[in-house]
């Protein structure tokens, strides 16, 4: 119980540190309060002065915050790669690829006469489902326009 009340008043006072710095940081321009529009034109011009704000804000935020937060995470998780993954993983990939690298040698002029085999038969197989394949292009388009018959 006093685990969670501590933590819980840790957390309170770390997020109201950051919201007092934020305050501070804002320029005093940026602290007035908005006033309600009187008229439908002020209205229309409010909500486009908003609609064109959200952009760049949306642009600012992404640059000062998201990119830097990536780019530390991934460097993060390179040096973790580097430091501790690689040497593992490429142990076991040399060892995985020299294995099927020697049964891959073994067989492969086996693989090739199945691949001309069953090229082949693919082959035969087209031929008889389109028996017209020998026809150039012309002569099936003369295919679907009606014959002349003069009688």
């Amino acid at each position: 119980m006093r685990i969670t009340l501590f933590s819980i008043f840790f957390l309170v006072l770390i997020l109201s540190a950051f919201s007092a710095k934020a305050q501070e940081e804002m320029a005093p321009e940026e602290m007035l309060p908005i006033q309600a529009p009187q008229t439908i034109e002020e209205a229309g011009e409010f909500g486009i002065g908003i609609l064109k704000a959200i952009p760049e804000a949306i642009k600012e935020v992404w640059i000062t915050k998201a990119m830097p937060l990536w780019a530390g995470m991934l460097q993060w998780a390179k040096n973790l790669w580097d430091s501790t993954i690689y040497s593992f993983a490429k142990g076991i990939w040399d060892k995985v690829l020299s294995f099927f690298g020697q049964e891959i040698e073994k067989r492969q002029p086996y693989i090739k006469e199945e691949l001309l085999k069953e090229k082949e038969g693919l082959k035969q197989e087209l031929e008889q489902k389109i028996p017209e394949s020998g026809k150039s292009l012309w002569n099936r388009i003369k295919g679907f326009l009606p014959k002349n018959e003069t009688n």
